[in-house]
């Protein structure tokens, strides 16, 4: 009686020991699928990376929301009683506005 039952330890050990490697394989390929997923949802490092993210997407979506009422208005500007320098420029107002908006948006999301 006490060879069988050591002979059932033996296997429960075997068993046990085949369930530990079968558990580190499975952990490994979770890690191979979600290499690319974990870092960008989970900021582990505390750097605030994914914060930066978010804060980036939501500026650029209000950006995109306000901007093409305001170009569209700047164009609409009646300018036949204006300087033919001020005339000139004018066009150019809209782009400079464009880059000085993003340049914000960048430099708010990136400043540490």
């Amino acid at each position: 009686m006490v060879l069988a039952i050591k002979g059932k330890i033996k296997h429960l050990v075997k068993i046990v020991h085949i369930a530990k490697i079968w558990i580190k394989e499975l952990n490994r390929r979770i890690e191979m699928i979600y290499t690319y997923v974990i870092p960008i949802a989970v900021d582990s490092r505390g750097s605030g990376d994914m914060q930066k993210v978010i804060g980036l997407a939501i500026s650029l979506l209000i950006a995109a929301s306000i901007m093409p009422v305001t170009l569209s208005n700047l164009a609409h500007v009646n300018t036949t009683d204006w300087d033919p320098t001020a005339k000139t420029l004018w066009p150019l107002l809209s782009i400079f506005g464009v880059l000085a908006i993003v340049l914000i948006f960048m430099r708010y999301v990136t400043k540490k």
